[in-house]
């Protein structure tokens, strides 16, 4: 009466010949805690070329590829070099360091009506290929959208903030 059960990290599959989980291109063993052959993309993926991800419950690369993270913070460090006035200082140190611009702002809790004010990062939101779809070119510059979490929150019903926003009080460009 026993169920078996071949799903193991997301975009993984017990393979019962081997014993390993399969992502597509290549074996995990989790015995060891990473892959049994080098990321297909090298480097890109990181510098250890054998790891899953930094930390396999919140991180995902169903493919053997690159994680979301990764591709955020390669997004803010190439918007760092080709510097703009649209930021300050501070957020192209954020961005050099590959952190999201950020940007202080009132706010209105939906639960509660609470005012209050806070900081908040910019969003990079995936415009033509939706990022639960994946695919080629789901992570590249011209797929993304960088948004309020307001904006990101009108054009993705995936996306739910929680507050309204009543005002900026310090933009990109001066926070």
């Amino acid at each position: 009466s026993d169920i078996e059960q071949n799903l193991r990290f997301q975009g993984q599959y017990f393979d019962d010949e081997t014993g390993l989980h399969y992502n597509t291109f290549r074996y995990y063993d989790p015995q060891v805690g990473r892959f049994i052959t080098q990321d297909p993309i090298g480097l890109d993926g990181g510098m250890n070329l054998y790891r899953y991800v930094p930390n396999p419950t919140a991180w995902v690369d169903p493919w053997g590829w690159e994680c979301w993270g990764t591709a955020r913070s390669k997004y803010w460090k190439a918007e760092a070099k080709a510097p703009t006035q649209a930021y300050s200082p501070a957020n192209m140190a954020e961005m050099a360091e590959g952190r999201a611009p950020k940007m202080t702002v009132e706010v209105m809790n939906r639960k509660t009506l609470e005012i209050s004010q806070k900081d908040v990062s910019m969003e990079l939101h995936h415009n033509d290929i939706p990022q639960r779809v994946g695919g080629d070119g789901v992570h590249e510059a011209s797929n993304l959208l960088s948004l309020t979490p307001w904006e990101h929150e009108a054009v993705d019903s995936f996306r739910h903030v929680g507050s309204n926003l009543l005002r900026i009080i310090k933009g990109v460009d001066v926070w």
